[in-house]
């Protein structure tokens, strides 16, 4: 039986390795205004690092323009994971119409540790602007908190330019939102509020915005969906709001499966259902 001061000694390491954890990883989360966290299952992604895609009705103004399918895809021989979405239009060689965008392929992804703390994220948009083909890249990792992406815009092959948006503050436990991207699943609760980044895709393809920050709220009360498969769920709904973009995300109350997203611009409107 060890001595006394070998048992103190190993229950005050103890103390120490639980008390750093609850510091570093769980008290970030039960404060007031934390975002809820990016989820991974890794259940899930333990048995089958190839899981079929979530499939997604895309409609622009309540026509269906295209399809959105999701999955998460996990680095081998790393910790990180990758939220991806891929876009394309409903016709097979056709073009998503948007202002002076002909978008023929949009894909991004938020890169995340298990705990669901953001690492960094990517996108890709290519089609013809002003008739031009064109491609944009997105590129941007978490370094000390924050995160700057890097745009490069590539016109008949040729890079045109590159240049920093705007940074945006990213400690352990924030996220960022791109409209376009619907996110597998969000853990909250009615009244739940916090500040989250966009990162409009769009917007920096035509130079109608970038990074902004936005405030968001569960509404209080659940709400059922008119809309889409999932008509008539009972969901949690998430408003997010800066000054020139609105995104509402419905939330399954039984199982925070996300099966709606709506995001508006001016009279714009995309709206993407789960099917």
């Amino acid at each position: 039986m060890p001595s006394r001061l070998i048992t103190l000694g190993i229950v005050l390491c103890w103390l120490v390795v639980n008390g750093w954890l609850f510091w570093h990883d769980l008290l970030p989360r039960l404060l007031p205004g934390q975002p809820p966290p990016y989820y991974v299952d890794i259940t899930a992604e333990a048995q089958n690092t190839n899981r079929p895609f979530v499939n997604w009705t895309l409609s622009l103004d309540d026509k269906v323009v295209g399809q959105v399918k999701t999955r998460v895809e996990h680095l081998a021989g790393t910790g990180y994971y990758d939220l991806v979405a891929k876009i394309k239009p409903e016709k097979f060689g056709g073009a998503i119409l948007h202002r002076r965008l002909h978008l023929a392929k949009i894909e991004s992804a938020y890169r995340v540790a298990e705990n669901g703390d953001l690492l960094g994220l990517s996108a890709l948009v290519e089609g013809t602007f002003g008739l031009v083909p064109s491609r944009v890249t997105i590129q941007g990792d978490v370094a000390r908190g924050q995160l700057t992406p890097r745009v490069k815009a590539t016109v008949w092959e040729v890079e045109k330019f590159a240049l920093d948006l705007d940074t945006a503050d990213t400690p352990q436990g924030a996220t960022v939102l791109m409209p376009l991207h619907p996110v597998n699943r969000w853990d909250v609760h009615r009244g739940q509020e916090w500040n989250v980044y966009f990162l409009d895709l769009l917007g920096v393809c035509d130079a109608s915005g970038g990074m902004s920050l936005a405030h968001a709220r569960v509404r209080p009360e659940e709400v059922l969906l008119d809309q889409g498969r999932y008509r008539s769920e009972s969901c949690l709904v998430i408003d997010f709001e800066a000054d020139d973009l609105k995104v509402t995300t419905w939330v399954a109350s039984r199982n925070g499966l996300v099966i709606c997203q709506e995001s508006t611009t001016g009279s714009t409107r995309w709206t993407i259902n789960r099917e």
